[in-house]
């Protein structure tokens, strides 16, 4: 990791704890999307395999 890279990760913590977690809805909704599109709902399978 370069040093420009390591100032930009230190300052987006920085910026969350400044922050006190407003975040929070958003990253939930994040999840929750994330949840529902990689649910597996079934398993089709194919005659003769």
């Amino acid at each position: 990791m370069d040093k420009e890279e390591r100032m930009w990760r230190q300052r987006s913590c920085t910026l969350y704890l400044q922050d006190g977690g407003q975040n929070t809805r958003f990253f939930h909704c994040r999840a929750t999307q994330r949840k529902r599109k990689n649910l597996i709902t079934g398993i089709k399978d194919q005659p003769n395999t």
